[in-house]
């Protein structure tokens, strides 16, 4: 569970302010408030966040193309 998540819970469950969560975990409510969008499911990510899932498919599609680890090595050579 995310820091976002678990402050996002008290709120919701216990009704905890969430200037109070923030100032026991140590996180500022600004820096709440800008993540807890990314953490919500299909919530908007970040350049790099986008890019590297890019690559992570790439790679991905060249290890499964490869069939492993060995024969994506001996490509390389």
């Amino acid at each position: 569970m995310s820091v976002a998540r678990f402050i996002a819970d008290q709120k919701t469950f216990w009704r905890v302010p969430v200037a109070v969560c923030c100032a026991l975990l140590g996180v500022s409510v600004s820096w709440f408030y800008k993540w807890w969008p990314r953490a919500q499911v299909g919530g908007p990510s970040t350049k790099r966040a986008r890019r590297r899932a890019e690559v992570d498919a790439a790679v991905k599609t060249g290890f499964d193309a490869a069939r492993g680890v060995a024969r994506l090595a001996a490509a390389d050579r």
